[in-house]
């Protein structure tokens, strides 16, 4: 059912589903579709595509993602409240991370509570994925969630997506999570549309005198304004199967239905409005405040913040079924949508050939942009660009001896959000510094975060990222400290780059179990560096990563 203590029921009618649509998810075998490892290569995915019933979607969207296999770290809201906030986090968010998206408040139906939980649950994704600073999918992917499921699970949900992009940054799994991926999401789109509706396409291109594409914000926004919020539910339930194809499918569809109109068009102004839906009047934004914090690519449709203040919405006209003048045939618009056939691969060439010709230019501003353009040769550069992290600048020292621009872009994406705007400054090296303990701690005292590079005989390089400082005395050595931030890593075996990361893994039960957050908080008192007159050790949990005699 949906989330009634998330949702205002004033603003929200249920949907109701047809015969042919209850009938095929009351059949009992489609319990055992879930079984599959890859459940869009089932037949389910033809059920979900004719409609999942709005009294089961708290139940099925779990099951699509497969969140009973996950752990529950990854999808117990309290505790990640806890590692974000502390003991006693704020009953209102002044302010929160937005990814570059919108809450979208005046067309979605959540409470004061729901928009609270929305924002929390952005900060807690922020904090989870620091890498991640451009990604106008998540806030309102997290609020349409909350309107069936509970908190918990639409962590679990989010967890589950970025994750799938994350393991294949190479291809597009479900959506893009920088702002330059964003943009030839966008450029891949316009060749498909240039290939499956030419005449649309030469039309829209003759009266666009922007540098912006139609579309630039439809799969940011999921739609959002484009399309009234029953049918947006409706491509979520396919999207969290299929993936990010689903998105370009509606969108082909969406052109196609209204093609006649583009066409028609004599200025810019005339096609913008040909897929604008207003939102319903007198739709209010979630009381208490919720500010957020984010660019997005649009700046003239989509302004910063949440709109003030206005007076209900009447009861009789709920904003899920707001339609404005535009009524919409759900079983032609998916028939068009699936009717549409084309391939991934397809889809990445128009993606790569998007970065190559990008990778000379200005960076877009995301450090996986800059990580992008790097690779591709475009220099290393300092500071920051258009507001976002950039890579550091080494201060007052030579080149490192052994660590390259491959090795610093892994070390760089790995370093926790807030310490990404600090360049870096040599405090030890053991080319003029010797080898001596002492020497090291007095050098690097009052000196944190440090990050420590080692290169072996053998031209395997590895280290450790230390967010305190050293011992400024010997009464404080033969102790352990730190805190959870503290990894460790590797960037070459052997001479060979295989960079991966070992972040806190945690502690339970007297053991050690891995947890899949890359910087957490302690659930109890942890060691994590160890500093010795003779000894130093990175690690805790009964044995030690790094440890130097």
């Amino acid at each position: 059912m949906p989330n009634a203590d998330l949702i205002d029921a004033k603003r929200y009618e249920t949907q109701r589903s047809d015969k042919e649509t209850n009938k095929a998810w009351d059949d009992g075998s489609v319990e055992k579709l879930f079984e599959a490892q890859n459940l869009a290569k089932t037949k389910l995915k033809q059920i979900v595509r004719r409609g999942v019933p709005d009294g089961i979607r708290s139940l099925v969207w779990p099951e699509f993602l497969k969140m009973h296999k996950m752990p529950d770290y990854d999808r117990n809201y309290t505790k990640a409240v806890f590692r974000v906030h502390g003991p006693s986090p704020p009953e209102t968010l002044a302010v929160c991370p937005a990814f570059g998206g919108s809450l979208f408040p005046e067309w979605l139906c959540l409470t004061a509570k729901g928009y609270l939980i929305a924002g929390r649950l952005l900060s807690i994704l922020a904090y989870d994925f620091p890498h991640i600073d451009y990604c106008p999918f998540l806030p309102v992917i997290v609020a349409l969630l909350l309107h069936h499921v509970g908190p918990d699970d639409t962590l679990g949900c989010m967890n589950q997506m970025i994750k799938r992009t994350l393991l294949a940054p190479q291809i597009w799994t479900t959506f893009p999570t920088y702002k330059r991926d964003v943009k030839a999401f966008n450029y891949a789109f316009g060749e498909l549309v240039k290939e499956k509706l030419p005449k649309v396409h030469r039309h829209i291109e003759k009266l666009n005198g922007t540098d912006k594409p139609l579309w630039a914000r439809w799969f940011c926004d999921f739609f959002v304004g484009v399309l009234p919020l029953d049918v947006i539910f409706h491509v979520l339930d396919s999207f969290i199967i299929e993936g990010h194809k689903v998105l370009m499918r509606y969108a082909l569809a969406v052109l196609e239905q209204r093609s006649a109109d583009v066409l028609a068009a004599v200025a810019w102004d005339d096609v913008r409005a040909i897929f604008a839906l207003q939102p319903p009047k007198g739709a209010p934004p979630p009381p208490g405040g919720v500010a957020v914090l984010g660019g997005t690519l649009d700046t003239q449709d989509h302004a910063q913040g949440l709109p003030s203040p206005t007076s209900p919405l009447p009861p009789s006209v709920p904003a899920n079924v707001w339609k404005g003048d535009r009524a919409i045939d759900m079983a032609a618009l998916v028939k068009v949508a699936f009717g549409y056939k084309f391939a991934k691969p397809k889809l990445l060439e128009w993606r790569n050939a998007y970065h190559a010709a990008k990778s000379g230019g200005h960076r877009d501003g995301s450090l996986t942009d800059l990580m992008v353009s790097m690779a591709l040769g475009s220099g290393t550069g300092g500071g920051t660009a258009g507001g976002s992290i950039d890579m550091p600048r080494l201060l007052h020292t030579e080149a490192s001896a052994f660590m390259t621009p491959d090795d610093w872009r892994a070390v760089w994406a790995w370093v926790p959000a807030r310490h990404k705007v600090a360049n870096l400054e040599q405090a030890f090296t053991t080319r003029k510094h010797g080898r001596a303990l002492p020497t090291f701690y007095d050098l690097c005292r009052e000196r944190e975060p440090t990050i420590m590079l080692i290169e072996a005989m053998d031209g395997s390089v590895f280290g450790a990222f230390c967010p305190v400082s050293w011992p400024l005395a010997k009464t404080d050595f033969q102790k352990f400290f730190g805190t959870g931030e503290t990894f460790v890593f590797r960037l070459r075996a052997a001479g060979v780059l295989k960079p991966a990361v070992y972040p806190w893994v945690g502690a339970k039960a007297g053991h050690v179990a891995v947890q899949n957050a890359m910087h957490a908080s302690a659930d109890a008192i942890q060691g994590f560096m160890y500093a010795g007159p003779k000894e130093l050790i990175i690690g805790g949990g009964g044995f030690a990563f790094l440890s130097f005699h």
